[in-house]
This record gives structure tokens, sequence and C-alpha cells, in this order.
């Protein structure tokens, strides 16, 4: 739903994101801006470099969903005289948030199992925690194996959570355990 120029420009941006590494992008926010005078803290070259990086494959999870409703749904509508605000809130969001719920989902649980690059550049989250206890402690393997399991924990209730929003709002079919 564009001219050619945003739409080239999707594409570019849509292209670089996903076919580069997250953690290449973030090193590049950290480390390349400030050459020319841009300094940005850990966190927030981080929460950048993820943020962009998440919005390219929202975005292409988002296509998916469009172009999986069929011309044929939307004839049908405007035979029965729906209006715009009718189609979207009867026929086009019930279809693609059913289609998109277990991609956005899935995706959710990827980003927050991301978040541990934060810890490369000194950013204080989970796995970084477990990085300055282990400089301290000396205990890889037992520190290592907790905040593995507080992962699994985490993304267990989050996808417990995910599922049951799921089904419950969009009639979505998804799998808890894989």
């Amino acid at each position: 739903y564009g001219n050619n120029l945003s739409n080239n420009v999707v594409i570019c941006y849509v292209t670089f994101f996903t076919n580069t590494p997250q953690l290449v992008q973030i090193y590049f926010l950290f480390f390349a801006l400030p050459e020319f005078g841009i300094l940005l803290s850990p966190f927030i070259a981080v929460l950048i470099g993820m943020t962009l990086n998440a919005a390219a494959y929202m975005c292409e999870i988002q296509r998916a969903g469009f172009i999986s409703i069929k011309q044929n749904e939307l004839d049908a509508a405007k035979t029965m005289n729906f209006t715009i605000v009718q189609q979207i809130k009867f026929i086009i969001l019930p279809h693609i948030m059913k289609i998109l719920f277990p991609s956005l989902s899935n995706h959710f649980i990827l980003m927050t199992l991301g978040t541990s690059m934060a810890a490369i550049f000194g950013v204080e989250e989970l796995t970084g925690r477990a990085f300055n206890i282990n400089s301290e402690t000396f205990r890889s393997v037992e520190i290592f194996s907790i905040t593995a399991l507080i992962y699994i924990i985490i993304t267990f209730i989050a996808t417990l959570l995910l599922a049951s929003s799921g089904k419950y709002f969009f009639k979505a079919k998804m799998r808890i355990i894989q």
C-alpha cells in the first residue's frame, strides 16, 4: 500500500536486518556510531539494535498474514455491504490474528532469549549477571546451569501464557511443548 519509493525502502530495510546477524547490528551501533560522534550507552545500543531487528521480522510476519487473506473473502464482505471498518473488524483482523499469533509468540520468545547478547556489551541482564557471578566464584557449570534453568522457566511460563491467550482470544492452534 505505498509508492515504489516507500516499498523499496521497506524491502531494503527488511532485507538488511533479516540477513545480517543481530549481534553484528548491535556491534555497529555500539562501536561504529561513535566514529560519527554518536555515543550510545550499552543498554541503548542493545535496545535499538534489538528493536530494529525485531521490527524487520515483525514486518515479514505481518506481511505473511496480510497476503494470507483471500480476495474472495473481501469480495464477499463488499457484496454484503460491509463498511471498511466492518471488513477489518469481522474479516481481516480475526483471520490475521489467528494466523499471526503463533509466529508473533515465537518471535517474542526468541527476543526474550536474545537479550542474552546484551551481556557482551556489559548490560547486566540474566546472562550478564551470570558472567559477573562466574568471574567472582569460577563455578561456571553451576552458574550457567542455573541460568539455563531460569531461561527455561521464563520461556515456559511465557509460552503457557501466550498459548492460553492465543487459544482464548484468537482460537489460534499452538503447541506448548515443542
